[in-house]
């Protein structure tokens, strides 16, 4: 019997594969990352070993410059990035973000995600019609992240009065910041919300006060969703813009210029990973919904963002006070 090569298990067989996680470790796209890296060696050829890496800092931008920058284009580094940083990209465009969203090889993603402002039960208000009358200050980590965006989102087209407070390194400074009363509150997925504060949302210390996300959670049908609220198309076409965050969820990507079989053996290895048993078992266990849209689903997503028209960019970065 004659054996046929297959250059992708010769490439991978005994290499490592790092994957960068944009955020601090211990969180949810840390859990996120680990569905994927977790069970992912028996479906990529050659079975590599695969280790984690954590590079939070600039709400994302840290980890996108060096897989886009530094990070070997052979498919050994995968990355995930904040959800905010494709999106951020295009609002500000800072000469530090040395990335084009585009040119990112995208290999999937493993959940999409519901974005809700949690305040705490002694916050002054605690609904968004409250939100209309009394300042709630909601914990942020840095202005280009949702904790910052979204709060000045929902003022525009609410007239709320959520005030960031900047300077909360991860979701868990942030809870303890609001359990202390140094502010009242914060936005956040589902996911993170639920690994983290499961008790108080039972115990009805932390309620849910808005919904941003195409569409609301299952589980949360009378937490009003922004899309719902907003009143002009110009207000929609902003929130549909700044929903995308919530498409995007936890992604994987590989820097640009990985040689496309390689991308192509990640991406159908990421697609046959979400589909294993051991994985559905696994998110149904921790009650968390993986979607597994395609790379080539995100990669058409980003080529769409892209090319947002100018004006609906410029309306956006008014609503959230960027100059």
């Amino acid at each position: 019997t004659s054996v046929i090569a297959d250059p992708i298990a010769d490439f991978y067989k005994n290499r490592t594969i790092t994957i960068i996680v944009g955020v601090r470790a211990g969180g949810a796209y840390d859990l996120y990352a680990r569905f994927f890296g977790d069970h992912a060696k028996k479906h990529i050829a050659g079975h590599p070993t695969i280790i984690y890496q954590y590079m939070p800092g600039g709400g994302g931008v840290k980890s996108a410059n060096f897989l886009y920058n530094v990070a070997p284009k052979d498919g050994t580094v995968i990355g995930m990035l904040e959800q905010g940083t494709a999106v951020g990209k295009l609002l500000r465009d800072h000469p530090n973000m040395k990335f084009d969203i585009t040119k990112f090889n995208w290999v999937g993603t493993v959940g999409r995600s519901y974005y809700l402002f949690g305040v705490w039960h002694k916050a002054p208000a605690t609904t968004i019609e409250g939100a209309m009358k009394k300042e709630v200050l909601m914990a942020a980590s840095g202005k280009s992240s949702t904790t910052y965006i979204y709060p000045k989102l929902a003022n525009y087209i609410l007239g709320t009065k959520y005030k960031p407070v900047l300077g909360y390194r991860g979701a868990g400074a942030m809870n303890l910041s609001f359990m202390r009363g140094e502010t009242h509150g914060r936005g956040g997925t589902w996911s993170s919300w639920k690994t983290k504060m499961g008790p108080h949302i039972k115990s009805g210390e932390l309620k849910f006060a808005l919904q941003i996300a195409p569409r609301k959670n299952p589980e949360w049908p009378n937490v009003p969703l922004l899309i719902d609220l907003a009143k002009s198309k110009a207000d929609r076409d902003i929130v549909d813009f700044m929903t995308v965050p919530t498409a995007i969820g936890r992604s994987l990507l590989l820097p640009p210029g990985v040689p496309k079989a390689r991308v192509n053996a990640i991406r159908r290895a990421f697609d046959a990973t979400m589909r294993d048993p051991r994985v559905v078992a696994k998110a149904k266990r921790l009650g968390v919904r993986t979607t597994g849209e395609t790379g080539e689903q995100l990669q058409a997503l980003m080529v769409k963002l892209a090319a947002t028209p100018p004006s609906v960019v410029k309306n956006v970065r008014d609503a959230i006070g960027m100059k």
